[in-house]
């Protein structure tokens, strides 16, 4: 799940679960607060040597409440990270059970393949050219830290192309804390690739955009980021039908919003606000939400199954 900020995409949550199961009427998703986890990640990633982002520009409460939607959403490419190769477009109208993406516009979303398969299992961000971030359930039941068996597919928007980036993974890093079923709680994973990607020769490729948001320190996590209200693009591949366990070949996006967690829709399945957040598609204004995500998310961007 993405949330544009000023002029890109920042991954802000990994879908956990489907709280209704297959998309229908009053569906929703509860999803893995990503902003949590700035430090977890870097640690993995960088050890010792915490880096900042080279990003100079933070956005506030204010600008986040500004941000006005756009089918449109023109990427500054100069930045390192939430840019696909193309511009992420909608349609003028909102569609209920997602839509096709443009052709490389979430260019940081990957594919996870288990057992040698070339079917897709979940999806997962790029955090950089050699770190994957999906959701700990994805992967929890590899019993070894050091698995053989999962690949990632990179470069692609149809699942089944040929022409695509493909690395071993080599390392999983789960969530210290994950609890599993039935409460999902620290549901996120970072996986170590074999080999690097290298983004600067490979244009559809693109990193994610983590903690590049300034969270402040004296406001609970829960009430900024993302903030009640905010518009966010869950992506992935999955069933499009209630009750389909077909995939979709094509990656889908769908618009949605972050939902208070004390509303009546959610509060039943929240068990920790700073860790976890509940969206769906508000309609009519008549207090109902839809949410029709990709069952096999990450991110997310899922993301995320």
């Amino acid at each position: 799940m993405f949330q544009w900020i000023e002029n890109r995409w920042e991954l802000v949550g990994i879908e956990s679960y489907a709280i209704d199961g297959c998309p229908r009427i009053g569906y929703k998703g509860l999803f893995v607060r990503v902003a949590a986890y700035y430090d977890w990640i870097d640690l993995i990633i960088n050890g010792d040597n915490m880096i900042t982002s080279s990003i100079e520009s933070i956005t506030t409460e204010q600008d986040i409440a500004t941000v006005k939607p756009s089918f449109i959403y023109k990427c500054n490419r100069s930045i390192s990270c939430g840019c696909g190769y193309s511009d992420v477009t909608f349609r003028p109208t909102r569609i209920v059970g997602g839509e096709d993406v443009i052709e490389h516009s979430w260019s940081m979303i990957v594919s996870l393949r288990f057992y040698g398969s070339e079917e897709h299992s979940c999806a997962g961000t790029l955090l950089s050219s050699s770190f994957v971030l999906t959701a700990a359930h994805c992967v929890d039941f590899f019993s070894s830290p050091n698995p053989v068996n999962i690949t990632i597919v990179a470069g692609v928007t149809n699942r089944s192309d040929s022409d695509n980036y493909q690395r071993n993974i080599d390392r999983i890093y789960v969530h210290e804390n994950y609890t599993g079923w039935p409460y999902f709680l620290n549901n996120i994973a970072v996986l170590h690739m074999d080999r690097p990607l290298y983004f600067q020769f490979n244009p559809v490729l693109a990193k994610t955009c983590v903690n590049n948001y300034s969270v402040n320190s004296s406001i609970s996590i829960d009430e900024q980021h993302p903030k009640n209200g905010t518009p966010l693009v869950v992506i992935g591949w999955g069933a499009m039908r209630p009750g389909s366990f077909l995939l979709s070949e094509y990656l889908q996006q769908i618009q949605v919003n972050a939902i208070d967690n004390e509303d009546q829709i959610c509060k039943d399945a929240i068990s920790d606000n700073e860790l976890q957040f509940c969206a769906g598609l508000h309609q009519g204004g008549k207090g109902k939400f839809i949410l029709k995500t990709p069952n096999n998310l990450i991110i997310l961007y899922f993301l995320l199954l």
